[in-house]
């Protein structure tokens, strides 16, 4: 019966995939119009770029692995192995900005190991990055980490068929719709490198979701399994090498855990969501979340009334700079501000971050609470010196109390709660972390905002508690 029941699900699985195939796969057209784009770049950057450059087309679109509207183009200049960082760089910077012309066109720097050209030619509807890496042969001779990535195209070019190709956009199309899908800070989620990994490894959409659901701990060991490759190192090995309990190893390169940004709560929803699609597929599940600005601001309201909780929000300006720099600075923030509570003794049950508008914004969600006093827990008594010490400390105590062998002090608390806790931050230099989050100047709210804000608050707060 149970196998029967399996059948039926798998028949109505791969239904959808069909699907759902059909509307994520790029048309013959935009496929077309992209390799047109893309040969316009490559003439323009030949007429600026050296001969001994060589110009490489990689990411999703030249692995045939992009998702329909998202064709972004990316393109590496290819420097010889040699050339010192900071030429390639210099010189990485200035072709990609020579890209740009016309008035109507523009760039932006981004970063990553290290900064590259985004340029946007309105001209001819193009937006492409342009990345300075050296040309290497294999993962050894890598001095930055974006040396490899051309390494990965022709891997995954060599490896995947058309048909796996369509499971990895299957794959990531899933991961998108769940909210796991990026690897910058702010998602912690899959790759599209890691995607086509997990492909190449299990085969199919459908197994990949299969050996997630199935999962008994997290704890998960992708050995690098070239042929050539005899030497592997055992599960505790490996998690001892890379420090972390899901490790998909680099099949280039057996020195990179290719899930290293994976975050726990990441893996840990793929898990579910993984298991409720396979027990009860549907193209809604598929599709996941679904909202509108009326959903997002009713969902909030509801969300106060029914949990009870406060929510607070804390808003920063942000200075004019790339979202791969302040990302890790508001997260970061967000720790400090989170932990100055809890050692002031109030619970945070949950902390967002967003930016929206060139504002850095901090969410908390906690338990109401009101509080005049704390028990502060002194030494046994029999340790005299201890307890003489402790109690001249709490000269201001409401008073003295023993539980079992300690002595207790009844103090009255430095805030009586989280807003005053929250306010005292702008005046708490100690709890300041970069330069580019002023929290001096930040603004808090509780429980009412802006209906920008409340839309963006809403909709952050359906990703984490969506499954």
């Amino acid at each position: 019966m149970c196998e029967m029941i399996y059948m039926s699900n798998e028949t109505v699985i791969n239904k959808i995939l069909n699907h759902v195939l059909k509307e994520i796969k790029p048309s013959d057209k935009e496929y077309k119009d992209t390799i047109l784009k893309i040969n316009l770049i490559i003439s323009s950057l030949k007429e600026i770029v050296p001969k001994d450059v060589e110009i490489k087309v990689t990411g999703s679109v030249s692995r045939g692995t992009n998702l329909k509207g998202n064709s972004d183009i990316d393109i590496f200049l290819l420097f010889k192995t040699g050339t010192t960082k900071d030429y390639l760089e210099k010189m990485g910077l200035k072709y990609g900005k020579a890209l740009v012309k016309n008035k109507s066109d523009s760039y932006s720097i981004k970063y990553a190991e290290h900064p590259y050209v985004r340029v946007f030619l309105k001209s001819l509807n193009i937006k492409a990055d342009i990345v300075p890496a050296l040309k290497i042969e294999n993962a050894e001779q890598l001095a930055t980490a974006v040396d490899r990535t051309p390494l990965h195209t022709i891997f995954i070019n060599e490896k995947l068929n058309e048909k796996q190709k369509d499971q990895v956009r299957l794959l990531k199309y899933f991961l998108k719709n769940h909210s796991l899908y990026g690897a910058e800070t702010k998602t912690s989620g899959f790759s599209g490198y890691l995607c086509e990994v997990l492909i190449y490894h299990f085969g199919t959409f459908l197994n990949v979701l299969r050996w997630s659901s199935n999962l008994s701990n997290n704890v998960v060991i992708l050995l690098n399994n070239k042929e050539d490759d005899k030497a592997t190192l055992s599960e505790n090995e490996l998690i001892k090498k890379f420090n972390s309990e899901f490790i998909v190893v680099d099949p280039i390169d057996k020195n990179r855990n290719v899930a290293a940004v994976l975050s726990k709560e990441s893996i840990s929803r793929f898990i579910v969501v993984s298991r409720k699609f396979l027990e009860a597929p549907s193209l809604d599940y598929f599709y996941g979340l679904k909202y509108s600005n009326a959903k997002l601001k009713n969902y909030l309201k509801t969300f106060i009334e029914k949990s009870g909780l406060d929510i607070f929000s804390l808003t920063v300006n942000l200075p004019d700079k790339s979202e791969e720099i302040l990302w890790p600075q508001l997260k970061k923030s967000s720790t400090i501000i989170e932990e100055h509570l809890k050692k002031n003794e109030f619970d945070i049950y949950l902390s967002l971050q967003f930016i929206s508008d060139k504002k850095g914004v901090i969410v908390l969600l906690a338990p109401k609470q009101e509080k005049r006093t704390r028990m502060f827990k002194g030494p046994g008594v029999i340790n005299k010196k201890g307890t003489e010490q402790f109690m001249s400390s709490h000269s201001k105590t409401l008073g003295f109390t023993f539980l079992d062998s300690r002595i207790y002090s009844l103090d009255y608390v430095y805030y009586k709660n989280i807003s005053e806790a929250l306010s005292s931050i702008k005046k708490n230099r100690q709890l300041y972390f970069h330069k580019d989050i002023n929290l001096s100047n930040i603004k808090i709210s509780k429980n009412k905002f802006s209906s920008k804000i409340t839309n963006e608050i809403a909709y952050e707060l359906m990703k984490k508690f969506y499954i």
